[in-house]
């Protein structure tokens, strides 16, 4: 009896050992896993030459992956200059003296200022920007003496209430 027991234990050990070992093994080249590998979503497992040998590498989704990376990497250009809407490429470098307006080049050559009078953006804006200044020193002056009026009428009113 205690054979046929050492027999049904070796049998159980036996068969164990087989699905352990068809579970190791590759369904592809059907030799034990080498290098075993888990390939996404059904979970099933293959040796890693296996796998690359069914795979094929995506080229055309590597090489935009690294146009992409390269793009991320590199700095953003940013103008000095804004560029015209009408003439893409074209700088704003004029300045439309009847409408009042910046533009580039072309549009005075052959767009819609043609018939403009023009002057380069640079020294309008230096008028500008000069007018501007007077402007706020005017309006300075203004708050000194408007500042001087307040407080006399603070000390009068004092007086009064005194």
């Amino acid at each position: 009896m205690s054979a046929s027991l050492n027999y049904k234990s070796f049998s159980k050990e036996q068969q164990t050992m087989d699905n352990l070992e068809k579970q190791l093994i590759c369904p592809i080249c059907l030799e034990m896993f080498t290098k075993p590998v888990v390939i996404l979503p059904c979970q099933h497992n293959l040796c890693r030459k296996c796998a690359s040998d069914i795979f094929q590498r995506n080229l055309l989704v590597e090489n935009i992956i690294d146009i992409y990376k390269q793009e991320s990497t590199r700095p953003e250009k940013k103008s000095d200059q804004p560029l015209c809407e009408e003439h893409e490429d074209e700088r704003i470098n004029i300045y439309c003296l009847n409408c009042e307006v910046p533009t580039c080049s072309l549009c005075k050559v052959f767009g819609a200022h043609k018939d403009c009078q023009v002057a380069p953006l640079t020294h309008v804006f230096q008028r500008q920007k000069s007018e501007l200044s007077d402007g706020i020193a005017v309006l300075v002056g203004s708050n000194d003496r408007v500042q001087g009026v307040i407080s006399q009428l603070q000390d009068t009113c004092k007086t009064i209430e005194s």
